[in-house]
C-alpha cells in the first residue's frame, strides 16, 4: 500500500478500510488529496483533529473517531484571535463549504476575509508534482 497506508479491519462494523496515517487532520488539505479524481483512502488515522474533513477520523490523542464531517471542538473561551489551530478549522470548513464558515468569514476583516479566501483557492488546486506520489503495489 505505501508507507502511510494500512488495511485495517473494525471488529464492530465487520467494515474493511484503507486507512492513512497523518499527523493531523489538516494534513489531508496539505497533502491534496482532497483533490484526487479517486479518494482511495476510507479513513485517516491522525494523532490530533484539527479540521473536519469528509472521511471518518481515528484521533489518537482525543481517544475517539470522529465521523465525516464532524466538526472538532477546539475553540478557546474568550480568544481575541484564532489560533493556528481555529485557523486551520476555519480554513477546513470554507473548503467543503460550510455556510457556518461563511458566517465567520463575513465578520472578519476585508484583507483577513481576502487571505482565507485566497488560500480555500490554493487548496482546492491539486498539487502539481505532488509530494507523495502512490502507486499500488501488486
Amino acid at each position: 500500500m505505501g508507507k502511510y497506508w494500512y488495511r485495517v479491519y473494525d471488529q464492530q462494523t465487520v467494515k474493511h478500510s484503507i486507512a492513512m496515517v497523518l499527523p493531523c487532520s489538516f494534513d489531508y488539505y496539505e497533502f491534496r488529496l482532497n483533490t484526487g479524481k479517486k479518494r482511495k483512502i476510507d479513513m485517516l488515522i491522525v494523532d490530533h483533529h484539527n479540521a473536519v474533513v469528509p472521511i471518518p477520523v481515528c484521533s489518537l490523542a482525543q481517544v475517539r473517531i470522529y465521523e465525516p464531517l464532524e466538526v472538532p471542538q477546539i475553540y478557546r473561551k474568550d480568544s481575541k484571535r484564532r489560533n493556528h489551530e481555529e485557523s486551520m478549522l476555519l480554513l477546513s470548513k470554507l473548503i467543503l463549504n460550510f455556510e457556518s464558515a461563511n458566517d465567520e468569514l463575513l465578520k472578519l476583516t476585508p484583507r483577513s476575509r481576502q487571505r482565507y479566501e485566497k488560500l480555500r483557492r490554493e487548496y482546492l488546486k491539486p498539487r502539481i508534482g505532488g509530494l507523495w506520489v502512490h502507486k499500488e503495489r501488486r
